[in-house]
């Protein structure tokens, strides 16, 4: 949760501090690492820049991808419903 609060604080100035890092090869998708626990947040830019929780996971290999493909999903969901 401390995590999340810095992201809401501090944003994408936590791109630096490698707490917060873009997914590879999707716009707008970041991974927020906090020791083996994930979450995916979308950025959305359009309105207030603000983050978007879409999932969360532990750091377990293969199933990392998986949840990323779900995140994604998720994201064109959030917005297809504005």
């Amino acid at each position: 949760m401390a995590k999340i609060q810095y992201l809401e604080e501090c944003g994408l100035e936590l791109l630096g501090a490698k707490m917060l890092k873009p997914v590879k090869g999707e716009n707008d998708l970041y991974e927020l690492k906090s020791g083996q626990c994930r979450v995916i947040v979308y950025y959305d830019t359009r309105k207030g820049h603000k983050f978007v929780l879409l999932n969360g996971f532990l750091k377990k290999g293969r199933r990392e991808r998986g949840k990323i493909d779900e995140a994604r999903f998720l994201s064109r969901e959030y917005l297809s419903r504005k």
